[in-house]
Formats: C-alpha cells, sequence, structure tokens
C-alpha cells in the first residue's frame, strides 16, 4: 500500500498564521485523490520574503520574491520516491499583502498559493496563456469547493 503524507511547516514568523492545519491537510489530500494520485510525499512551508527570495534566487536565478515555488521530485533516477514527492514554499507576507490589496480573506489566499504549488507539483504550468488559463481555472475551483 502506498502512503500519502502531507507535511506543513511554518518557518516564519512575519506572519500569524491561523489556518488549521488539518484542515489544509484535508483539503489538499482531497484535491490529490480527485486528480487521481496516490503515494504522494508532500511538505507544505510557510515562509517570509526573505526566504522566498533566497529560494527564487538560488534555484530559479531570478532577485525577487514571489507567492509560491514549487520543487518537484519526480525523477526517479535521482528520487526514486515510486509516487510524487515534493517541496511547496507559499510566502506568507506576499499572501498578507495580496488579500489586503485585493480584501479577501488572508486564509483564502494561503490556501490559493497552496493550490497552485500542488498544481505546479502535478504537473500544471502557468508559463503559456492556455495553460495559466486551464491551471486557474482548476486552482479556482478546487478553492471554491474547498471553503465553506
Amino acid at each position: 500500500m502506498k502512503t500519502n503524507k502531507v507535511r506543513i511547516f511554518n518557518n516564519q514568523s512575519a506572519i500569524k498564521i491561523n489556518l488549521n492545519s488539518a484542515c489544509l491537510k484535508r483539503i489538499l489530500l482531497n484535491i490529490l485523490k480527485m486528480e487521481g494520485k496516490s503515494g504522494f510525499s508532500l511538505n507544505f512551508v510557510f515562509v517570509d520574503n526573505h526566504q522566498i527570495r533566497k529560494l527564487n534566487r538560488a534555484f530559479l536565478k531570478k532577485n525577487r520574491i514571489t507567492d509560491v515555488i514549487a520543487f518537484g521530485y519526480d525523477n526517479q533516477e535521482l528520487f526514486p520516491t515510486k509516487g510524487i514527492s515534493g517541496d511547496i514554499a507559499v510566502c506568507a507576507e506576499v499572501a498578507r499583502r495580496k488579500s489586503k490589496e485585493l480584501n479577501i480573506d488572508f486564509n483564502k489566499e494561503v490556501l490559493r498559493y497552496c493550490i497552485h504549488g500542488l498544481l505546479h507539483i502535478l504537473g500544471y504550468d502557468d508559463l503559456k496563456t492556455r495553460q495559466k488559463t486551464r491551471m486557474w481555472e482548476k486552482q479556482e475551483y478546487y478553492l471554491s469547493i474547498s471553503l465553506p
């Protein structure tokens, strides 16, 4: 039997996150189930502006702050996980700023970033217009069915 693991870490102290970890895990596990995925190990890590910039610079060669970065480990030679494995870094400070700009709930914006990162791990991309439209439609659908 394949083990499914979703772990959530808060590695920042800039923003208080009131999102219930058990609820977030349930939502993410449900999305994975709807996508037909099993045998996964995923880490969601909440970071601050400094940490996300450092990750973006080191791994994507972009010296700027961003909302979410997803690292998928699907190379079976290097990471023989027999399933989906990855780390998703979510910037709490960007979520706070964006939620204020849009006048929406902070937790909803955090969840949106988690879903967005998860979709990247699942192979969705947002570099081209058609891909971005497909990914964002799926992201907003999952967000809409995840919140009361």
